[in-house]
């Protein structure tokens, strides 16, 4: 990144926040952003969905960290089109399921990156 890259002064950590009850995660790659200008657009961009609860994206890391309803359809499908029409390319990473809290541990959903049971 340039030095001069504005997003290197006012980035939170990119999961700062997020949503505490029953909810998933997606976590997507997004390509072509260099600054916090970038990182503004894509994160507005996907929190004006109306399935999603929450998103935090960094320039830096070059992440985006979206909290979804729990029973949102084709939301990932959708998440990476939200993305490309502001001009940005992403990829899932990884999505992950939070119960509510009391009950058992979220787990990875089968078929993306590490997926199976994870503890916590």
């Amino acid at each position: 990144l340039p030095a001069s890259c504005a997003c290197l002064a006012i980035m939170a950590p990119a999961n700062a926040g997020l949503a505490r009850d029953a909810h998933r995660v997606a976590v997507f790659r997004v390509e072509g952003m260099t600054c916090g200008a970038c990182s503004s657009t894509v994160e507005r961009a996907l929190s004006n969905a109306p399935f999603v609860r929450e998103a935090s994206v960094s320039c830096i890391t070059h992440k985006a960290h979206v909290v979804i309803e729990p029973d949102a359809v084709d939301a990932v499908s959708a998440l990476i089109g939200i993305v490309e029409d502001v001009g940005f390319e992403a990829q899932l990473l990884e999505e992950t399921v939070s119960p509510a809290p009391g009950r058992p541990s979220g787990h990875r959903l089968p078929g993306f990156p590490g997926g199976g049971v994870t503890g916590g």
